[in-house]
Order: C-alpha cells, then sequence, then structure tokens
C-alpha cells in the first residue's frame, strides 16, 4: 500500500505545482498560512497524515483565495454522497471539490477519514490547476468557432510563431513580479494572475484585441486564460514555456 502523505507534504506539493516547481520559492506552510487557506490550528497535526475531509477544506480554499474561483450552485453530484453530512463543517469543502471533479469519490460515500497517497493528491493538485482534467469536464477540443470566448491553449511552438508573426497582440506573464524580475521572455509584460483575477481589465478594453498569455508551468496561464474569457475577451491564448529546451534564452521568442 501506498505510504500516505501528510498535510505537510500535500500543501507544499500544491504550493510548488502552482509556482512551477521551483525549489527556491518560499515555504509552502508559511505561504498558505499567510494567504489563508491553511489554519493555524492545522500546524499542530502537519506531520500527521492528511485525511480526504482536510485536503477538501485545503483545495476548496486555495481554490477561493488564490485562484479567486467561485463555488458551484448545483450540488447534485454530491447531494449523493453517503457521508457528506458526516462532518458538519467539511460539507461545502467536500461538495465544492466532488462537483468541480478535483476529488473523486468512493463509490456511494466520500471516505472522510481515509488518508491519501502521494500519487492521489498530485493528481487532485492537477486537476485543481488545470480545468480541463477535471472529471466530467467535456473532452472536446474547443475553436473559435464553437465558442466565440474560449480560452485556447496553443503549443510552444504556435506561441513563437505568434510573437513573430507581427500581428499585434498583448503578451503577458502572469507570474508574481518578483518571478519576472527574475527573468522572462522577451516581450512579455508582467501582469500577476491574483491581480488580474480581481481586475480582467487590467489586461485592456479591447475585448478584441488578441492577447497572449504565459507561465512556466501553463497552470497560471490557463486560470487567467479563462478567466479573460469569461469576461468576455474572445481572443485569448495561453502557454507554458517548462517544456522549452533552452527556456531561458529569450531570443527563442
Amino acid at each position: 500500500m501506498c505510504e500516505a502523505v501528510s498535510h505537510r507534504e500535500f500543501v507544499e506539493l500544491l504550493w510548488r505545482a502552482f509556482l512551477g516547481g521551483r525549489k527556491e520559492w518560499a515555504d509552502g506552510m508559511e505561504a498558505a498560512l499567510r494567504h489563508g487557506w491553511l489554519q493555524p490550528q492545522d500546524l499542530a497535526v502537519c506531520e500527521e497524515p492528511i485525511r480526504r475531509n482536510s485536503a477538501a477544506r485545503i483545495l476548496h480554499e486555495f481554490l477561493l483565495r488564490e485562484l479567486g474561483e467561485a463555488d458551484v450552485s448545483d450540488w447534485s453530484k454530491a447531494k449523493e454522497l453517503k457521508d457528506l453530512y458526516d462532518c458538519r463543517t467539511c460539507v461545502n469543502h467536500v461538495a465544492q471539490t466532488v462537483c468541480k471533479g478535483i476529488m473523486l469519490p468512493d463509490g456511494l460515500v466520500f471516505g472522510m477519514q481515509r488518508t491519501i497517497s502521494r500519487r492521489e493528491a498530485k493528481e487532485m493538485i492537477e486537476r485543481a490547476l488545470t480545468p480541463r482534467k477535471r472529471v466530467g469536464v467535456p473532452k472536446c477540443k474547443l475553436d473559435a468557432g464553437s465558442m466565440p470566448n474560449a480560452a485556447l491553449r496553443v503549443t510552444k511552438e504556435e506561441a513563437q510563431a505568434l510573437l513573430r508573426s507581427g500581428e499585434r497582440l498583448s503578451f503577458y506573464d502572469v507570474r508574481t513580479k518578483g518571478e519576472y524580475d527574475r527573468s522572462h521572455l522577451e516581450g512579455a509584460r508582467n501582469l500577476p494572475l491574483l491581480r488580474l483575477l480581481a481586475d480582467p481589465k487590467l489586461a485592456g478594453e479591447d475585448k478584441g484585441a488578441l492577447i497572449l498569455l504565459g507561465c512556466d508551468g501553463g497552470y497560471r496561464s490557463e486560470m487567467a486564460a479563462n478567466c479573460l474569457a469569461q469576461a468576455g475577451f474572445r481572443r485569448v491564448r495561453y502557454f507554458g514555456w517548462e517544456e522549452m529546451s533552452c527556456a531561458k534564452d529569450d531570443s527563442l521568442l
């Protein structure tokens, strides 16, 4: 049986995935406490195996506070769970993670007290950070004709082509200012994800303009792109450059 992940390990996995996996970045526990998606009382059990109800709470608070992702109102998927109300304080956390396709139930129960393995933790975190990978999300490929306000993922090659095409566009790096100041791709302006989520108008007034969003891993640029699409921007493209063999070479773009 796979070894269970502790609270600390779960938080660190989530924080590193959110920031792209760079080891030099701030401690995940400290960031989680400062940003409010971890409670001070969690420190007392930080080395103990994390249970599914606690993982649901942390993921739900992370979506709300770090990504600004609104709750869903339709609880139909979660209402079938026989143990949904076993923990009254966990109800909304569990319902949101299940209804959003981030945490999967064990048949007709959620399994509030079951611990999770490292593999399960990574799968949950990936679904939380990448909406297209959530269970129940349509797998069909979107295009400009099928959904005018859809944000479209492009490959690194397609991003390069866009930037070299001469077509007028706005290219934003949605990482933090600190990350941007350390290094960034040529031509990119810094527009941190949290600022963009709070005010999509920062991307510009023209909702028909072409916008390209980027970050290292592609997670934050996808969140930013979906936010702009929901705000009515019609030509949003996003990518991650971590797969570039020479990502630090700004001349690539």
